[in-house]
């Protein structure tokens, strides 16, 4: 069985996706590794993706949950995730065109020294493509 945590979260702006080629139903090709900015995060990451069928269309949701260790300034405009599993698989959240993933940041404080402290993202992204393998 494959080990599917995720190692690993990268983002870029959507924009610079324009060369990105859909090679099947789950698959992209051409995605520039010099685009991606990644990001220190506490390992595993949590992700998860779901799909329903609305008026007669089938819609995925991909959520993605992870807490950085050392918060530097990425947000962009439209981000596109890239996530690295356990197994190497690369998956990509989101796509060059709307809709664009929706970012939910939270800040917790406590007395507790421990990962509350950290800086908890959630990226939730609903359309009718789901998150795609990136192939190499």
């Amino acid at each position: 069985m494959k080990n599917r945590k995720v190692v690993a979260v990268s983002v870029a702006d959507a924009g610079v996706l324009a060369v990105m080629k859909v090679t099947g139903e789950k698959s992209v090709t051409s995605v520039p590794r010099s685009v991606w900015r990644d990001l220190r995060i506490d390992i595993p990451a949590d992700f998860q993706e779901s799909d329903k069928v609305d008026d007669g269309e089938r819609l995925y949701t991909s959520q993605l949950t992870f807490r950085e260790v050392c918060h530097e300034p990425w947000m962009v405009t439209h981000p596109v995730f890239k996530i690295r599993l356990a197994d190497g698989t690369e998956l990509l959240i989101g796509g060059r065109l709307r809709p664009f993933p929706l970012v939910t940041y939270t800040q917790q404080y406590s007395s507790d020294n421990g990962k509350t402290q950290l800086q908890e993202f959630s990226v939730t992204w609903t359309s009718t493509m789901g998150s795609r393998e990136i192939e190499s």
